[in-house]
C-alpha cells in the first residue's frame, strides 16, 4: 500500500509496471474494454483518462448542486 501513497522501495522498472496497470485496472473498472486498452497509443490512453476524469468531476458536481436544491427546498 506504500506505493499508492507515493512512499515505495521499488526500483524505476517496477515503478513503471506498477504505473502501467494502476492505469489499466482503472480504465478497465470504468468498463473499457481491454481490447481497445491494448490496441490504443499512449496518447489514447491519456486521452481516455482525461476524459474519463472529465465525466467523473461533472456528476460530482451534479450530485453537490442536487444536495444544495434540497436543503434549499427543505
Amino acid at each position: 500500500m506504500r506505493v499508492l501513497r507515493g512512499s515505495s522501495d521499488l526500483n524505476p522498472h517496477e515503478m513503471v509496471i506498477y504505473r502501467y496497470w494502476m492505469v489499466m485496472m482503472s480504465l478497465l473498472k470504468e468498463g473499457i474494454p481491454y481490447e481497445v486498452l491494448d490496441n490504443a497509443t499512449e496518447d489514447e490512453i491519456s486521452l481516455i483518462m482525461g476524459i474519463s476524469a472529465a465525466i467523473k468531476q461533472k456528476e460530482n458536481e451534479d450530485i453537490r448542486d442536487k444536495e444544495v436544491e434540497l436543503t434549499n427546498i427543505e
